[in-house]
């Protein structure tokens, strides 16, 4: 059988059809141009109708698409798309009461007619520190004038007075048994000059003679000791008749119970004849009281216009007891009570002010303390055997004392300070009212933290240059913490500041320079020189310290 194969001879071959897409570069037109499996990406546009014509849309009208509609912004966050005026990019204005610009917070600080005020964080009334412009200013301050907006103390001058070195003659008691407290000053003989005064728990009245040297003298002198009495309270320099005058007082013992001891208890009151020599000349004695009071107050003034000083004299009650305080006159014909009253502690001040009413005479003040709040009461001039009826009452914080000042201000009628938490000072003539409102300066001290601040106020022409000067001490230094607290500052203002016055505002600052409490009993002496006491300096000895300044 023949087979026969035959083998066909094929040409070229041609290309397949795969049947993919030809991809080119995506366009806006609903297809996937770029073959990503996207339509439109990247190239879609979007956008905010804008209803209101301000630029911007709200976000609940966004859209997208390959082409805008009418209206269509690229700008969105208009919170209200149908008000022009508001949009992002509008000024916000403390006209309007709602958000301008759509950032969630209407008139805020800086907004478009804005006021500029202050913070008065201290409650003073004043503002301070930083600015801010709010739309609503309320109350608070429209200038920056306080200069320590913290501070209530410190208002509208915060100028720094300068500060002095401490510097002059000090004085120290070589007896390490006694510790000595500063009474005053006065001429207690009869050589040109004052005396210092001191007094002591036990060991009577004390005199030494003010060295003259100015600069940083130390002066270990002891202390001459004139033993008058056992127990000297109160001393008082000599009136017209060159006499002093002195409150004791006896040490009782419960016979019960020997270990308790009480004293300031049967006060005597005594004059004594000038110049002291080596034992006492009574020139008078005033019976003694009673128990159960308290040599409170004891000074010289002519109360009854007579042209000569009385020794007035007043006693207190010991808090414990209810007993009875009295008011004393003395001249040298004997001693007549002037007052007395029931209750204790009724009279815890009394204090010549001087001519505060402008009538030639001086007048009388008298600190009452009781169970409610306490109350300056003031007494005009002339007073003799029975006090008047009351010109003024002054309604006061607790206080320690009254100070006279004299005319401070130079208006013609004396001045005098309210000696508490703070020196409130009053100028003449004196009215009704409470401390606080009546107060032409309020002193405070450098720190209102500081709780145990202990001030003292005394007038005076400092350096004796024709002017009176305010003077303000601090028995507590600004730190409160440890020794420190106890440097002690003292403060001279030349004339008298006026309103909220920090005691750093003064013209002259002296800080003690250790462990001490410099300041305490300031003294203006008649030659312009500071008396001051620092009497816990060597209080570890028992021994008293004290400055006399020059320079100021």
């Amino acid at each position: 059988m023949l087979l026969s194969v035959l083998f066909a001879c094929a040409g070229p071959a041609d290309e397949a059809d795969t049947g993919a897409p030809t991809y080119t570069a995506e366009v806006c037109n609903e297809r996937d141009d770029d073959g990503d499996g996207l339509i439109d990406e990247a190239v879609l546009l979007s956008g905010y109708l804008d209803r209101d014509g301000d630029g911007a849309g709200a976000e609940d009208s966004e859209w997208q698409g390959c082409e805008p509609p009418v209206g269509a912004v690229t700008v969105g966050g208009d919170c209200d798309d149908a008000d022009p005026a508001v949009h992002p990019d509008a000024i916000e204005s403390c006209v309007t009461e709602y958000d301008d610009d759509c950032d969630g917070v209407a008139n805020p600080v800086g907004a478009d007619g804005c006021v500029e005020v202050w913070a008065d964080a201290d409650g003073d009334g004043l503002g301070g520190g930083r600015s801010t412009c709010v739309c609503d200013p309320g109350d608070l301050p429209r200038t920056g004038e306080d200069c320590d907006p913290n501070d209530g103390d410190r208002r509208l001058d915060c100028t720094e007075g300068a500060v002095a070195l401490l510097a002059g003659a000090r004085l120290l008691d070589d007896d390490v048994d006694v510790a000595w407290t500063l009474l005053g000053a006065a001429d207690v003989d009869d050589a040109p000059g004052d005396e210092l005064i001191l007094t002591a728990t036990t060991g009577g009245l004390a005199v030494l003679t003010l060295p003259d040297a100015v600069d940083n003298l130390y002066s270990e002198a002891l202390i001459g000791t004139l033993a008058l009495t056992d127990h000297s309270f109160r001393v008082l320099g000599p009136r017209d008749e060159g006499r002093l005058a002195e409150a004791t007082y006896e040490v009782f013992v419960d016979p019960e119970d020997p270990s308790s001891e009480f004293f300031t208890v049967v006060p005597t009151l005594r004059g004594f004849e000038r110049p002291l020599g080596a034992g006492p000349s009574f020139a008078w004695e005033l019976d003694p009281l009673g128990t159960s009071s308290l040599a409170e107050s004891l000074f010289h003034a002519d109360l009854d216009a007579d042209g000569r000083s009385e020794t007035w004299y007043a006693s207190g009650t010991i808090a414990a007891y209810v007993g009875e305080a009295a008011l004393w006159r003395a001249d040298e014909t004997g001693a007549t009570e002037v007052l007395r009253r029931g209750g204790a502690g009724v009279l815890h001040h009394v204090a010549p002010l001087g001519d505060t009413d402008g009538d030639g005479v001086s007048d009388l003040g008298i600190l009452n303390v009781g169970d409610d709040d306490s109350g300056v009461s003031v007494y005009a001039g002339p007073i003799r055997d029975a006090l008047p009826p009351a010109s003024a009452a002054i309604v006061t914080e607790p206080l320690l004392d009254i100070v006279a000042l004299g005319d401070i201000d130079n208006d013609g009628y004396d001045d005098i300070a309210l000696r508490g938490e703070r020196i409130h000072v009053l100028s003449g003539p004196l009215v009704s009212g409470t401390a606080a409102e009546l107060a032409t300066t309020r002193i405070g001290p450098e720190s209102d933290e500081l709780d145990e601040s202990a001030l003292f106020v005394t007038a005076g022409d400092v350096g004796d240059d024709g002017t009176r000067d305010l003077v303000v001490t601090d028995t507590y230094w600004p730190s409160r913490f440890g020794a420190e607290a106890l440097r002690g500052a003292l403060y001279v203002f030349h004339g008298l500041p006026t309103g909220v016055v920090d005691a750093r505002a003064a013209d002259t600052r002296i800080y003690g320079t250790d462990y001490g409490a410099l300041g305490a009993y300031p003294t203006v002496l008649d030659d312009g020189r500071l008396l001051v006491g620092a009497h816990l300096e060597d209080h570890a000895d028992g021994r008293g310290v004290f400055w006399v300044i020059a320079g100021l």
